[in-house]
């Protein structure tokens, strides 16, 4: 309440300087847990039931992953496999989640075909993704090793694919086939022996290349001191933590953990999650550490702080334009929680009439992927008002929708601000609680 009544006697002062914002808006946050699309918990039950529950727990993620066994020695995949994919899309949609694929070979066994072959099987699964990029989340790596996890320990059988080229060949084939979603590594030190040991930094982030597109996922945080082996090479753990905490800012980390230890407690584990910026985490592996984190009061925070939440704290917009004129203002942010925004979100200012209801909605240049590289963002909001905008007080939106054309509509698929009294479940919009007046053209 003290910092609300400051920034409000800060908005009384910005306000009387030339009117250059005559109108100052404070917002509370709201600290309840709810769904937000790309981050947090994941399942792995991909079924309508087990999806509508998962919802009410805030959790709109599944990982899955696609076993593709039987067809090691083949070099065409059968039908089958490409319904499977489209079948548990449809599921998605309908139930307003995303996933998180990974193809394997194998559930924890050795077998793994030949380099050319799983390039082979790459191509024929990437038009049935490209088809349904839009309920992908992020890709896990896969096709390689034990659990498509890139490892062959205890196999002497690694065929042609444990080198670092046939590991590149793998994550090119994958990020070209699906040009517009990221994919993730298992080990970071297989990430740098392609790209290098400099991080992505403000730069170089977002800008399409593959290094740009690469992520992390760790099956076995919390187990020890180097996690299971996810931290190895020549370069030191506390070394590789802090690449991954500077690369993690601008690409999805995920993965689940694997064993109760003193590394799992509440304290260390929230510590490495937040330092690592993760984004997902498995809701169900390993029992024993979901437990334990229950039972150590941390579960509901780690629920929360997976990933983006963003929260808005005080905006500065103007309470009269003139159509054929421009909204501008500014509206401050925090990201309270431990990853950020990784994918693609439209951003737009949405006018609703106050008496007609009608609406109109101006997209926005600015890139919301960018608001999370700090804790804090001063974001600058301009939006043309048409010429043609019948006078009158309108309402003021913030709306985030996905940029898929099949999801844009779906209010589960947008991004909800962390602030109370602000979200409309029914549109997926954002209110600002602020009305401006727009006058006539002429």
């Amino acid at each position: 309440m003290r910092l609300n009544a400051c920034l409000a006697s800060l908005c009384l002062l910005l306000a009387g300087a030339a009117n250059t914002f005559p109108a100052c808006i404070t917002y509370e946050p709201d600290t309840a847990n709810f769904p937000n699309p790309e981050r947090g918990f994941y399942i792995r039950d991909l079924s309508a039931n087990a999806l509508r529950a998962a919802r009410k727990e805030g959790i709109t993620l599944v990982r899955k992953y696609y076993i593709l066994e039987p067809y090691c020695d083949t070099d065409v995949l059968p039908q089958p496999v490409f319904d499977g994919i489209n079948h548990d899309a449809t599921i998605l949609r309908e139930a307003g989640a995303k996933l998180i694929p990974r193809f394997a070979y194998n559930f924890g066994a050795c077998k793994t075909p030949p380099l050319e072959r799983i390039l082979k099987h790459i191509e024929q699964i990437a038009p049935v993704l490209r088809s349904n990029s839009d309920i992908v989340a992020f890709i896990e790596a896969g096709f390689i090793g034990r659990w498509g996890e890139w490892h062959f320990f205890s196999c002497k059988d690694t065929n042609d694919v444990s080198n670092s080229e046939a590991r590149k060949a793998v994550l090119f084939k994958l990020l070209d086939a699906v040009p517009d979603r990221m994919v993730a590594m298992r080990y970071n030190f297989h990430k740098r022996e392609i790209f290098g040991d400099v991080p992505l930094g403000p730069d170089s982030a977002f800008n399409e290349s593959y290094q740009a597109r690469t992520g992390a996922h760790n099956d076995c945080i919390g187990y020890d001191a180097i996690d299971r082996g996810t931290y190895q090479g020549e370069r030191p753990i506390e070394w590789q933590k802090t690449y991954l905490s500077q690369d993690n800012r601008y690409v999805p980390q995920g993965g689940e953990s694997c064993g109760v230890s003193s590394y799992s407690e509440c304290e260390k584990a929230m510590e490495d999650l937040k330092r690592m910026h993760w984004d997902v985490l498995n809701s169900a592996f390993h029992k024993g550490v979901i437990q334990q984190w229950k039972s150590g009061g941390c579960f509901d925070t780690i629920a929360k702080s997976l990933g983006y939440r963003l929260v808005m704290t005080r905006a500065e917009l103007p309470d009269a334009v003139k159509a054929g004129g421009s909204f501008t203002g500014t509206i401050n942010l925090m990201n309270v929680g431990w990853g950020k925004i990784y994918n693609r979100r439209d951003c737009e200012l949405v006018f609703r009439n106050a008496e007609t209801k009608q609406e109109f909605a101006v997209k926005l240049t600015n890139d919301p992927r960018r608001w999370c590289m700090e804790a804090a963002a001063a974001v600058e909001v301009s939006a043309p008002i048409p010429a043609a905008t019948p006078a009158g007080t309108y309402a003021v939106f913030l709306n985030l929708p996905d940029p898929a054309a099949s999801l844009r509509n779906r209010p589960e698929y947008s991004i909800r601000l962390a602030n109370k009294d602000v979200w409309e479940d029914a549109t997926g919009y954002n209110a600002l609680l602020h009305k401006v007046r727009i006058a006539s053209a002429h």
